[in-house]
Parts: C-alpha cells; sequence; structure tokens
C-alpha cells in the first residue's frame, strides 16, 4: 500500500512514512521523486485532538469523581493510563492508514 505525494502525485509514500510525515505543524517528509514536504491533512489533526481531548475528559471526570463511585485509585491511575495510550495509539493508526497528505505549509524548509 503505497501513498501519493502532494506536489507530484506519485505513489511513494509507505505507511510508515505517512506516519512520520506528522500533522501540519511539522516539518513533514521528503518525497523521493519530487523532493517536496509532505504532511498529513487537517482530517488527522482533528481526530487527533478529538481522540485525544476526550481522554483528558475522562482522566479529568475519573479523577475528581472516583470517591463517589468507590472507584479504587489504583483501578483508576490504570485505566487512565491505559485510555490515553489507547487515545495515542488510534491517532496514529489513523495517521497511518486515513487522510491524505498534503503539501507542508511551513516556511522555514
Amino acid at each position: 500500500m503505497k501513498f501519493k505525494c502532494a506536489h507530484c502525485g506519485e505513489e511513494v509514500f509507505s505507511p510508515i512514512d505517512k506516519l512520520l510525515a506528522g500533522t501540519i505543524k511539522s516539518k513533514g517528509r521528503v518525497c523521493k521523486k519530487c523532493g517536496g514536504y509532505n504532511v498529513n491533512g487537517l482530517y488527522c489533526s482533528i481526530v487527533t485532538t478529538i481522540l485525544q481531548g476526550a481522554a483528558l475528559a475522562y482522566i479529568i471526570i475519573m479523577y475528581f469523581n472516583h470517591e463517589k463511585w468507590g472507584v479504587d485509585p489504583m483501578f483508576m491511575w490504570i485505566t487512565d493510563i491505559i485510555v490515553f495510550a489507547l487515545a495515542f495509539l488510534i491517532s496514529r493508526i489513523n495517521m497511518m492508514f486515513f487522510g491524505k497528505l498534503i503539501e507542508s505549509m511551513r516556511t522555514d524548509l
């Protein structure tokens, strides 16, 4: 499975290259054919923000309500770590396989 370069349209990026390209604010990956910098588009940034925001909301809600709900503090911390790790992994899998590459908008390249 290869992904197209936003500059030249050639299929040169593997899923790992696409993951390492990062989001809009990153430098991106260089196309082996044309030398243009590519990053994951706005879709990946939005999904990452939503997933990590939901994980943060879960962690805050559990922190303030675990005593009221009768949840063991150790269980709370373990579930918080698992939820954060899952949000991170799902957002990275999303970057690898979904969305498309766009041209890097950074001017310092």
